[in-house]
């Protein structure tokens, strides 16, 4: 197995105020973190002791978490209450940081700042700019519509930006859009029309741990691209394995998944007990590892300049045939259930 690892670097993050470089970015993000981690530790065990008082005492869970996250931070208490959804992570990609009129305002600037809030938008750039590379290269080598599936596509802003800009370059692209929440279908609908590529996508409502449906909505599709970013945040080894297992095994010859993972990091509680995110966390050789277990080769993976996302890429080689597994046969390497 080939398997390559490298940092995200002379990128640019872009902001509604214009464009800053990943270097500043980091500084700031850092410079935030030193001063911030003391104060979400303290936040995290307050917000940790009052839900197991509730707990012990039988009582309703608390509204507010933390004064200073959810309490006073209107965009905050947002975030925390659609935590994990397509809601909050467009929260996070999109917050304009105006400057503050009052402390509620302030407060959801600085939070916004912090390292996973840009460790995210630093993960849906490199999603897009990877894409759009992967398009780029399946077009040269075979001349060809280049086919997507988005799987737990959530808003899929990235996917549709990325098709966008190789209908620029004259490469036609078609995609298909999938999601259990059909809220998050109908937003990505409302962006695809916003950018006049209406006509190159179809979506459906699906669970995608209905395996062999999927396995067989990816061979009916013929993709050259899968693309599931996120999703493997909150499913478990066992799943993982299973899941990626079946879209190797769907995928025709020659074509890419493009994937993620969070990795452990120091805002864990906070994100825990604060925001309410709770996350199954990996380092880029576990996901590698259950990546390989499934069957690809050739893995890339891209750790962004927060340290806290990994971006894998890997491919089918040609010779391998496609078959729709059975859950139930899919090997699982030792240590994957632990």
């Amino acid at each position: 197995m080939m398997f390559f690892i490298k940092h995200d670097s002379n990128q640019l993050v872009s902001t509604k105020g214009g464009v800053m470089s990943d270097q500043r970015a980091s500084f700031e993000a850092q410079t935030s973190y030193r001063l911030l981690l003391p104060l979400m530790y303290l936040l995290a065990g307050w917000a940790a002791f009052k839900k197991w008082l509730a707990r012990s005492l039988r009582l309703p869970t608390p509204n507010i978490n933390a004064l200073l996250f959810d309490g006073l931070g209107p965009i905050c208490r947002r975030i925390k209450e659609g935590a994990a959804s397509w809601r909050a992570l467009n929260l996070l990609y999109n917050h304009p940081f105006k400057d503050p009129k009052n402390l509620g305002a302030w407060l959801d600037n600085l939070w916004l700042k912090s390292p996973n809030a840009q460790a995210v938008r630093n993960r849906r750039r490199i999603a897009k700019n990877q894409l759009l590379k992967v398009i780029r290269e399946s077009h040269k080598r075979t001349g060809k519509v280049v086919k997507i599936v988005s799987l737990a596509c959530g808003s899929a802003e990235a996917v549709l930006q990325s098709m966008a800009d190789a209908n620029q370059l004259g490469i036609r692209t078609d995609c298909l859009l999938i999601d259990i929440d059909s809220s998050a279908l109908e937003y990505a609908r409302g962006v695809a029309k916003k950018l006049e590529i209406s006509d190159q996508v179809n979506m459906k409502r699906a669970n995608l741990l209905g395996f062999e449906k999927l396995g067989k909505i990816i061979q009916s599709y013929q993709p050259t691209i899968v693309e599931m970013m996120g999703l493997l945040d909150y499913i478990t080894d066992k799943q993982a394995a299973v899941l990626i297992r079946t879209i190797y095994q769907t995928l025709p010859a020659g074509g890419k998944l493009l994937t993620c993972n969070i990795i452990p990091n120091g805002e864990q509680a906070f994100l825990k007990h604060v925001i309410n995110w709770n996350m199954i966390y990996r380092r880029p050789g576990e996901l590698v590892e259950i990546m390989s277990c499934a069957g690809f080769r050739k893995i890339e993976t891209i750790v962004e300049n927060m340290n806290i996302h990994v971006i894998a890429i890997g491919g089918k080689e040609a010779q391998n045939e496609v078959v729709i597994p059975k859950p139930s046969l899919v090997a699982i390497s030792k240590g994957m259930l632990q």
